[in-house]
Parts: structure tokens; sequence; C-alpha cells
């Protein structure tokens, strides 16, 4: 990601990150810089007897796109998260068509 403003963007969206928020890789699409916000929950339990076992769950929740140093937020709740992704990458790409 070029530029040092996008640097900081990430830093201070990391830092205010709930513990349990997890931001992916940023994903340089034609100009914008697309950043995956993912929750993460674990379990774990166990016995007297020695016996137990964990799991975990991970949900996206949101995409963040930067682009000129604006901030845009997604947010993926309720319903399928791929579909609503699906439906806002046409999005984020009229954006850089726009500009054209």
């Amino acid at each position: 990601m070029p530029g040092d403003m996008s640097k900081s963007i990430l830093t201070g969206l990391k830092t205010a990150a709930a513990p349990n928020m997890v931001l992916g890789e940023p994903i340089a699409v034609q100009g914008t810089t697309l950043v995956p916000v993912i929750s993460i929950t674990t379990a774990y339990g166990g016995s007297a007897n020695h016996t137990g076992g964990g799991g975990f769950k991970i949900d996206p929740v949101a995409v963040v796109a930067l682009r000129d140093g604006e901030i845009n937020v997604y947010p993926l709740q309720r319903g399928n998260a791929v579909e609503k992704l699906a439906a806002l990458l046409p999005k984020v790409l009229e954006l850089d068509n726009d500009e054209e």
C-alpha cells in the first residue's frame, strides 16, 4: 500500500479494533485498498475427568476501503457475507471508474 497516510490509517485501525477483531491483509484493487475485518470467537472447556474440547468461530464483520485518504466502512451484518461482498465489489470498482 503506497503512502505514509495509508500506513498511518491502517495502524490506527489496528489499534482501535476490539481484542476479538482481526484485520486481514490489505488487498489493492484498481487504486483502492480493501481491508477485511473479521471477528474471532474461541471457547474451551474441560472436566475433572481429563476430558475437554474447544472450538472457534470466524465471522466476517466489515470491509474497510481506503482511497486517496478517504475511508469507507462497509459492514457485513446479517445474511450471507459472501453475497454481501459480491454486491460491494462493483460499488468499489465504480469509485475507480468515476475518477477516470
